[in-house]
């Protein structure tokens, strides 16, 4: 075996803790850039949005997306016995009624696609949401877009009377009335223009919406819908 000198020893064991020292200094490095990108990661998802523009369609603000396993079978609609699949058809076919052109057609689907229906509630670019028949209407779908605009998860969404999505200033409600009544008489308003409030405390602008009054296949009328653009409807802190 090999004896080492006194210093020889003394220089290997400094030699050691030096390289020990860099490759600890390193991992800890590692792990503090780490925690940076995970706090910016996460920063980042609460701030996707900047206010003044549109969002991206990339943009996911939602942990819990639509769940696709309520579409078919799954829980009903709010206070009726339709499953998710039924309502999103008798919503698509009121608006193709009404109008020639359904919501299918304004998303740019596939008609005879057999995932027709799951694709419009998992659209994250237009918007499609609707409320019931109460007195005091409450929203009872939303699909991906929509959740995404108003920035609130499915179980929100569907508890919220639609008049607390409008901005609390007589003006907006009074232009909600307006285009509600006229929706009521005239079956539909293409071009519908308003703001409404986001569950982040941010506002959006509505353009070039559509409302339209939808009705089942016995024609009775099961509530209201609006389809929007996201791409065209701006985030606004006002």
């Amino acid at each position: 075996m090999q004896i080492y000198p006194l210093h020889s020893k003394f220089k290997l064991l400094l030699y050691i803790e030096v390289v020990l020292f860099f490759h600890l200094h390193a991992r800890l490095c590692c792990a503090f850039t780490s925690v940076l990108v995970d706090l910016t990661s996460r920063e980042a998802i609460t701030k996707r949005t900047v206010l003044g523009s549109s969002p991206s369609l990339s943009d996911d603000f939602l942990d819990t997306p639509f769940l696709l396993q309520s579409l078919n079978g799954g829980p009903k609609i709010t206070g009726t016995e339709r499953d998710i699949a039924t309502h999103v058809e008798l919503v698509d076919t009121s608006l193709r009624d009404l109008t020639g052109i359904g919501v299918s057609e304004r998303m740019g689907l596939d008609l005879e696609s057999p995932e027709l229906y799951e694709s419009i509630c998992t659209n994250t670019r237009y918007v499609l949401i609707t409320h019931g028949t109460e007195a005091d209407p409450i929203y009872n779908f939303g699909n991906n877009a929509a959740l995404a605009a108003f920035f609130r998860l499915w179980e929100s969404l569907v508890a919220m009377p639609s008049a607390q999505s409008v901005v609390l200033r007589p003006i907006d409600e009074e232009m909600r009335i307006i285009l509600m009544k006229k929706v009521t008489d005239d079956g539909f308003v293409e071009g519908a223009s308003g703001i409404r409030v986001r569950d982040d405390g941010a506002y959006i602008k509505l353009v070039d919406a559509i409302v339209w009054n939808c009705h089942d296949k016995s024609g009775a009328k099961i509530g209201q819908a609006a389809f929007f653009d996201r791409n065209k409807c701006p985030i606004i802190d006002t």
